[in-house]
């Protein structure tokens, strides 16, 4: 039995597993620019209906405004309140956020968890400090152009890369 497919319940004791996810299996992280480099490893530990979720790897995205891959190192550790229903789930209410809320008619898996966490991550990665690309010239809200139409100089990105191709 693959582990990574393993189906969370409510237990009545103490449950532990570990394991390793290679990157074909995430098939909802599968993107022209987003790129799982390493295994997952996990590891998650489940008492009656509180699961702790700990997962680490390494991923890369392509950078949609100055064309680099950006690496970053994947580790998370969430902890999760099981209930039967959705119902249950839904009327859940933890004031302190120490736990996400999961429901097992909808069948959860590890993999499921992982996966969900590594896509909020590629969208941590997209925002990343070292981008080459200046923002300074590019105006952020529409205010600056009624007071300043007259001396705003509009500024092609890609002007630079039609020069290029039309030598």
């Amino acid at each position: 039995m693959n582990n990574s497919n393993l189906s969370l319940e409510i237990i009545k004791a103490t449950f532990s597993e570990c394991g390793s996810i290679q990157a074909v299996e995430f098939t909802r992280a599968k993107d022209n620019i987003s790129k799982i480099i390493s295994p997952i490893d996990w590891d998650l530990s489940q008492k009656k209906n509180i699961l702790n979720l700990t997962g680490s790897g390494e991923l890369a995205i392509v950078c949609t405004r100055c064309l680099s891959t950006v690496k970053s190192d994947f580790n998370f550790f969430r902890s999760y309140k099981i209930f039967n229903t959705t119902v249950e789930a839904n009327n859940y209410d933890d004031l302190s956020n120490k736990f996400e809320a999961i429901a097992v008619e909808e069948k959860p898996t590890i993999l499921i968890l992982l996966e969900d966490e590594i896509l909020f991550e590629f969208l941590k990665i997209v925002n990343h400090s070292k981008c080459y690309l200046p923002e300074s010239k590019y105006p952020n809200d529409s205010s600056h152009l009624s007071h300043a139409s007259s001396n705003l100089e509009i500024i092609n990105p890609f002007s630079k890369l039609k020069e290029k191709f039309h030598k």
